[in-house]
């Protein structure tokens, strides 16, 4: 198979191809486009341009095959440093992927517990940014964050109180030792627990597997006063 896609791995990076089979457009209508404050990415969200393939034993084959055939029909290369072929995990948009699951890359972990106290809002949106992005591999995240986010608002002082402090040391607990999160098998039934008060919302995603019930995710979002 390798022999026969081997035009799709070039030699330099003058080979590389494009194609205009995709085309993406934002139609605002009669309406400007929002204006908002830039904020910093999560350096978890800034390379997304990989594929991966995955399948159970020679299922893999046939599904890489398939790839494979596609790229060739859209002229597309495959860049040979990023190239890798039967991996058992790989590392991905700052997450591992893996047989057992879905679970934090331990290099952004080391991230998060370094962090140092912000001192202001634009530390403060960095490190929210990048814990936000790993919301749904935490129980409860939009409630422990909740006092976090309120010193981002305009009408809130930046002061650093012992709630804020509580919350920062949470964080970083619940992130650095996040579960691994199962995949969904569409041929098993789904498991909807949910959680609701005045302030927050919340709800787990799961299934049985193995005669275990295991997280596939975690949502939460706390609630304005209306």
């Amino acid at each position: 198979m390798l022999r026969e896609f081997k035009e799709l791995v070039p030699t330099s990076s003058e080979e590389f191809g494009r194609t205009n089979l995709t085309k993406h457009r934002i139609d605002t209508g009669n309406h400007p486009p929002i204006k908002q404050h830039p904020r910093r990415l999560p350096f978890a969200k800034v390379e997304e341009d990989g594929i991966i393939i995955v399948g159970r034993d020679f299922e893999h084959l046939s599904n890489l095959r398939k790839v494979l055939e596609k790229l060739k029909q859209t002229h597309l290369k495959l860049n040979p440093a990023k190239f890798n072929l039967f991996r058992r995990e790989v590392s991905y948009l700052g997450h591992i992927i893996s047989a057992e699951g879905v679970r934090t890359d331990p290099r952004n972990e080391a991230a998060v517990k370094e962090w140092s106290q912000p001192r202001n809002v634009h530390e403060l949106r960095s490190f929210l940014g990048l814990c936000t992005y790993y919301g749904r591999s935490v129980q409860g995240f939009s409630l422990i964050a909740r006092p976090l986010h309120r010193l981002t608002e305009h009408k809130w002082p930046f002061v650093w109180t012992e709630e804020c402090e509580v919350a920062f040391t949470s964080l970083k607990e619940a992130l650095t030792s996040a579960p691994i999160l199962s995949y969904p098998d569409p041929d098993k039934q789904f498991i909807l627990d949910t959680d609701a008060s005045h302030a927050y919302v919340g709800a787990v995603l799961s299934q049985e597997i193995d005669g275990q019930e295991r997280v596939i995710a975690y949502w939460s979002k706390c609630l304005s006063k209306p």
